[in-house]
Parts: structure tokens; C-alpha cells; sequence
């Protein structure tokens, strides 16, 4: 920051405003990525227990014959 001492006024604030809004696009980039991630997780999960319920399904009919 010390570089920025000797910029011109206008300079300066566009500089920190880039910094700032570099910093929120990647806060906004790690936040969809974490939803994104919890909700595949989420996903995979409910599709286990299909898979789970529809084997467990498939032994009982099989057992009844």
C-alpha cells in the first residue's frame, strides 16, 4: 500500500475500489462453490438411499417367492 502514496487521488481510489470488489467476487466464488458442494453431497446421499430402499425392496419380494 505504500506504493499508493504517490498516485494521483482518483487513481488511488479506483485502485482500492478494484481490490474491494476483486475480494467480493471471491467471497461470492467461495460461497456458490460451498452451496454447490452441499448440495451435491445432499444429492448423492438421497440418491443412496433409493438405491438402498430399492435393494432392500427387491430382497423382500425375492424372499416371498
Amino acid at each position: 500500500m505504500i506504493h499508493f502514496l504517490c498516485l494521483h487521488r482518483k487513481a488511488l481510489y479506483l485502485t482500492i475500489f478494484c481490490e474491494y470488489k476483486v475480494k467480493e467476487i471471491i467471497i461470492t466464488l467461495g460461497v456458490f462453490f460451498l452451496i454447490l458442494v452441499v448440495i451435491t453431497t445432499f444429492e448423492f446421499f438421497l440418491v443412496g438411499e433409493m438405491a438402498k430402499n430399492h435393494a432392500e425392496s427387491k430382497l423382500v419380494i425375492d424372499e416371498e417367492k
